[in-house]
């Protein structure tokens, strides 16, 4: 009995500090967007959705579809949710959260505490309900058109986020860099790949994309700005996964293109293996090898312009005479 009462306080233990603290908390607002989500106080448009039911039942008998089949083709036409995707989210937002929490060292002043998580609780809450107001009902995209007022929210709301991520570089140690750059690298690769299939890529700045990348610049919790700051983008990001599926960390679109063929799929894994054989392997061995070579073919040069150089026996008997 005592082993396992043991095992239960090492998982007590576990959950109540580090990583699984902050997995707890997640899971606490990730359920607290679906309440939001289901209440009267958020008003989502099912209007197509509900059209989308009726024609595909009505025209069942040449379609040849099954109920689930029906409604799965309309919950993704109409961006709806069932239970699935409400529980596929919700293992989703806990990888996006513990990849941005990459690297980031738990210590036993342990940071996230109710006012953190009241702070996350109130942004995401406070954002979903300023959807409601049309001012606020716009997404930044190629293409799009903006009112005066929408470019002076954005503006606003810009130079804020410069001047705290302004305010973080001065710190030492304030920015991950190196995680920056991973994340910047993975993006940089998307794009070049959608570039091999299509000239037409367009982009959509998802607020829960933009939230997570820059919660990433706000994880020096030894400043309250850069907690409460974190709290914030947190809980935006969690709310944006739980109304708008894991489809808000894409950035880039392209039309529908079919899958990669076979000749396509050998060339793009050809070149990525050798830029990865590069990356990866023993860079001390390469230099070596061209040491080797440059020296080598410097002896042979040397070789070569001594001759030519220093006079046989020959020439100094005959240039004494």
């Amino acid at each position: 009995m005592k082993p396992i009462i043991r095992k239960i306080r090492n998982i007590k233990r576990t959950l109540s500090s580090g990583i699984g603290n902050y997995f707890l908390g997640s899971i606490n607002l990730y359920l607290t967007c679906e309440l939001l989500k289901s209440s009267f106080l958020i008003t989502m448009d099912k209007h197509h959705y509900d059209y989308c039911i009726i024609a595909l039942t009505k025209n069942d008998c040449w379609l040849d579809l099954s109920t689930d089949s029906i409604y799965d083709i309309c919950d993704m036409l109409n961006y709806q949710e069932n239970y699935g995707k409400f529980i596929t989210n919700l293992i989703c937002m806990l990888l996006v959260v513990s990849s941005l929490l990459y690297n980031i060292s738990f210590e036993v002043s342990y940071p996230f505490n109710l006012k953190y998580w009241a702070v996350s609780h109130i942004s995401a809450i406070g954002f979903s309900l300023l959807n409601n107001i049309p001012i606020f009902q716009f997404s930044i995209a190629s293409g799009n058109k903006y009112k005066p007022e929408v470019i002076l929210i954005v503006a606003i709301v810009s130079i804020i986020i410069f001047i705290l991520i302004l305010h973080q570089a001065c710190r030492e140690k304030g920015l991950r860099y190196g995680f920056l750059a991973s994340i910047s690298i993975i993006y940089l690769f998307v794009f070049l790949m959608f570039k091999t299939v299509s000239s037409s890529i367009t982009f959509h700045l998802h607020h829960a994309l933009c939230s997570g990348f820059l919660s990433i610049f706000f994880t020096d919790f030894s400043s309250s700005i850069n907690l409460y700051t974190h709290a914030i983008m947190m809980g935006i990001t969690i709310q944006g996964i739980n109304f708008y599926t894991l489809k808000e960390i894409f950035l880039f679109n392209v039309a529908y293109i079919p899958p990669p063929s076979f000749i396509y799929m050998s060339w793009v894994l050809s070149g990525y293996f050798i830029i990865w054989m590069l990356l990866v392997s023993d860079i001390p061995a390469f230099k070596r090898l061209w040491y080797k070579y440059c020296h080598k073919r410097q002896q042979d040069a040397n070789a070569f312009e001594i001759p030519l150089l220093v006079p046989s026996p020959e020439e100094i008997q005959n240039s004494s005479l």
